[in-house]
């Protein structure tokens, strides 16, 4: 995290919703005096919970299971009009929300599977946005990439940047169309992936 000419990354970790810093000694303490640390944890635990059942509950936000391959599921604007979607597209919705109000929700682009994490020291918690916002532990991450046929690997559960996460929402799209023959769609979506992958 740079701010002005200070970088901060390797030595100190900002986290907000009662603030929490890292020591140089690796623990974490609160910079609240009246909260202690496992205190912040836990209100940080409930920040993802009640974040996850305003937007699947209150606002019914739910996966798209019965037409999984439809486009709209894809398209951001679509997604947020019907309130339906891809894993990779309601995870946005959530990233969207956290950057807007300072919550550190993060992509994760498991193989088969896209998940998200919300930034806690120690251990993040997982969410699975497809499956109404559930959170999920490092083990089911496991048992989800290796239903899906794939060989774990821990790295898996690292954060995607935000331009990967693009070029996955656009894979999705050139196989939808080119599995419904749609040449011209996948064509241009191909250019557009092209665009990013230079970035």
């Amino acid at each position: 995290m740079a701010i002005g000419s200070f970088d901060f990354r390797s030595r100190v970790d900002f986290i907000r919703i009662p603030g929490v810093i890292k020591l140089r000694n690796g623990e974490y303490t609160s910079l609240s005096l009246h909260i202690d640390t496992e205190e912040t944890l836990t209100i940080r635990s409930e920040i993802v919970r009640h974040t996850a059942y305003y937007l699947h509950e209150e606002l019914g936000f739910k996966g798209g299971r019965t037409e999984y391959y439809d486009p709209d599921n894809c398209y951001l604007n679509r997604v947020l009009d019907r309130r339906e979607g891809m894993p990779i597209s309601l995870a946005a919705v959530y990233m969207l929300i956290g950057r807007r109000m300072d919550l550190p929700f993060r992509g994760v682009g498991m193989p088969g599977h896209f998940i998200l994490k919300y930034e806690v020291p120690g251990t993040p918690i997982y969410l699975d946005p497809f499956d109404g916002g559930k959170v999920v532990s490092a083990e089911e991450c496991t048992d989800i990439v290796r239903g899906m046929g794939y060989h774990f690997d821990p790295r898996f559960l690292n954060e995607t940047p935000d331009l990967r996460i693009v070029e996955r929402m656009l894979n999705n799209l050139i196989g939808i169309y080119h599995r419904e023959g749609d040449e011209e769609r996948s064509s241009r979506l191909v250019r557009y992936r092209e665009i990013i992958q230079r970035g």
